[in-house]
């Protein structure tokens, strides 16, 4: 079924009443431990109102103001209307629907009716966070859109003086789909039990988890976790303003993921704080009106421990969820911040300015939101790029010449980041002439793994080199050679990849080398007709343990790091 046409046309009646009003939500808060009770109520912002009559015919279309007031013009004439506040509103404050399910597409109402015989107030009308059908947390979604919208023009409302930096209005249409103690991921083939909030890339659609089997106190919800909202509505932003090359699918912000993954699960992360005002992240499960209750992320991301670490190595922070949240918020901030050298310490908003937070202690880093924006929705959508990660936005942001980027070495440093490309999506000379060995190691240190056991979820930072190969079309030839007894094999990946998946890979050469008796050469090698376009050629250290030295060649050239 197809949402209702939105409420817009404001209608004049020559012989008219006045009807006020005021609508509001309450939702639950955060307590030390759990989700408590619901606090004082808020204004609904911003959302359409629609006037019916006896048989449903509308009469009035109107909306909130942004303090949740409203007043609207009724014909005198005795008869009884419906005032209905809904979880939508399509004016240059927000376009978003709040919606049960994408087969209904209807949306939620809070409700009151009026007789017109006289100018009346219809007082103040309250969803309930805590009711049995939870309105409160249809509006309390809806809140956080409007709060994204309004971020976005403080910081980029007006944004001339940088270059490449599009004013800001207001976002496109998203539709937001809730239910109370609604699971969406069965909407997508997901586990019944296993809860989960997401957005669908292309689609414009959010989707909030509400519950699981109807249960909404002792089961996970996010419908007043304004943290996950707000990162939601933030693949959403990156989805319509910038370019994703996130593959998607599991992620943990304490491991290597796809640096595709880190990069958007990061982004959206550090949206969410500067949207809300916080540098804590809360996911929360059940409440107090349960008995199963807390959090599964309560976590400041200014803590001194950084316990979703940076990792050993430099270059292994561009490839974890938080470590790259963690940068773009200590990039943002004042540069008087807690984050660096790390003390445990919550700097909140609200945000002024081009900063976004409170000073505290010194970072010695002061970026300016108009900036990253500017790369953000014009340079780092190139289409002269692929494979987009932190490297590739940093080593923009790094040549756009900025004085905010002073002392980002000592974040770098700190979470063991790079603002290059070194080691995914890695350039290269190419030269006729042997230019030397790479070494690839087998080692990976503690701490250091990836997510999950699937390929897809593997470790893409050690036991692995990605070098970006934009292809003319034609026969693509790679020759890959190596000494130190490992077996190494060599994959070729098109843009949208999948690790490890087999649909996934181009072209490949993965026989058994130097791990059998009597070992075979080793050496594997590619030549196959692809098409035009930017692919990346992935060196594999499959098996075997230590250290392997290859050489590879491209087109009968060395390819020179």
């Amino acid at each position: 079924m197809k949402e209702v046409d939105p409420c817009t046309a404001t209608t004049t009646y020559s012989s008219a009443v006045t009807v006020t009003g005021s609508a509001k939500y309450t939702r639950r808060e955060f307590e030390s431990s759990y989700l408590g009770a619901t606090g004082t109520a808020k204004a609904i912002r911003f959302a359409e109102i629609r006037v019916t009559d006896a048989v449903g015919s509308v009469v009035q279309c109107s909306q909130t103001d942004s303090s949740g007031d409203f007043s609207f013009q009724l014909p005198l004439n005795n008869q009884t209307y419906l005032v209905s506040v809904n979880s939508r509103g399509l004016n240059s404050s927000l376009k978003a629907s709040v919606l049960n399910n994408p087969t209904d597409n209807q949306f939620y109402s809070l409700s009151t009716s009026v007789v017109a015989d006289q100018d009346r107030s219809v007082g103040t009308l309250t969803a309930e966070g805590d009711s049995a059908d939870v309105l409160g947390g249809a509006f309390n979604i809806l809140d956080v859109i409007v709060r994204a919208n309004e971020f976005l023009r403080d910081k980029v409302g007006s944004c001339s003086g940088y270059t490449g930096c599009a004013a800001f209005t207001v976002a496109d249409k998203v539709s937001v789909f809730w239910g109370k103690g609604v699971n969406p991921a069965t909407y997508v083939g997901g586990s019944a039990s296993t809860g989960l909030s997401f957005y669908l890339p292309g689609r414009s659609q959010l989707y909030i988890l509400g519950g699981i089997g109807g249960d909404v106190d002792n089961t996970d919800t996010d419908h007043f976790d304004d943290s996950v909202i707000a990162h939601e509505y933030g693949h959403f932003i990156e989805d319509l303003y910038a370019e994703t090359d996130s593959p998607g699918g599991a992620h943990d912000a304490n491991s290597i993921i796809d640096p595709r993954l880190a990069w958007g699960e990061g982004w959206a992360n550090f949206f969410s704080l500067a949207v809300n005002g916080s540098s804590t992240y809360r996911d929360s499960f059940g409440n107090v009106s349960g008995t199963s209750r807390g959090y599964y992320f309560n976590h400041n991301l200014e803590n001194t421990t950084r316990d979703y670490n940076s990792g050993g190595t430099s270059g292994e922070g561009n490839f974890r969820e938080f470590a790259v949240t963690r940068a773009l918020w200590d990039l943002m901030d004042a540069p008087a911040d807690a984050s660096f050298p790390g003390m445990s310490n919550e700097a909140s908003g609200p945000p002024t300015g081009n900063n976004l937070y409170t000073p505290s202690l010194e970072d010695g880093v002061q970026g300016n939101f108009a900036e990253l924006w500017a790369i953000f929705s014009n340079s780092f959508k190139s289409s002269t790029y692929a494979f987009r990660d932190y490297g590739l936005f940093m080593y923009l942001y790094s040549n756009f010449n900025s004085p905010s980027l002073t002392g980002m070495a000592g974040i770098y440093t700190a979470e063991k980041q790079k603002n290059t490309r070194a080691d995914y999506a890695a350039g290269y000379t190419l030269s006729g002439t042997d230019c030397g060995s790479v070494s690839i190691s087998s080692t990976v240190p503690s701490g250091s793994s990836g997510y999950g056991s699937a390929a897809a979820a593997a470790n893409q930072f050690y036991r692995n080199d990605f070098y970006l190969v934009d292809h003319p079309g034609g026969v693509m030839s790679l020759a890959l050679s190596w000494t130190g007894g490992q077996d190494l094999d060599l994959y070729v990946y098109g843009e949208g990849y999948t690790y490890g998946s087999s649909s996934s890979v181009v072209a490949k050469s993965d026989r058994v080398n130097g791990t059998v008796t009597p070992p075979v050469d080793y050496s594997e090698s590619v030549s196959q007709a692809i098409a035009a376009g930017k692919y990346l050629v992935n060196v594999n250290l499959w098996s075997g343990s230590g250290t392997a030295s290859y050489k590879l060649q491209l087109g009968g050239q060395y390819v020179c790091p």
